[in-house]
């Protein structure tokens, strides 16, 4: 019997994987408040399964997770790969 993920419980642990690895940055000083003085030290913005293509729930691929983040400090540009398996 296969194991099926409850309905936006995917999106869920997604999300906060994500917010453990950013909350581990404003920790160590590589992000910095928001200019927009929401207090918020970064922003995940995750889209609903619902939207995504056929062809992608298909082949388990969920494009379209995007931070937005304020680097603090001496770093003026970042880029981050992320590849995540099952």
């Amino acid at each position: 019997m296969g194991f099926s993920t409850p309905r936006g419980c995917a999106t869920t642990i997604l999300q906060a994987d994500i917010a453990e690895v950013m909350d581990a940055g404003v920790t160590n000083g590589l992000f910095g408040p928001l200019l927009d003085n929401s207090g918020k030290f970064y922003n995940i913005f995750v889209p609903k399964v619902a939207n995504q293509l056929t062809i992608n729930r298909t082949a388990r691929y969920f494009p379209g997770i995007t931070v937005q983040a304020q680097l603090a400090g001496a770093v003026h540009s970042l880029a981050i790969t992320v590849n995540a398996q099952v």
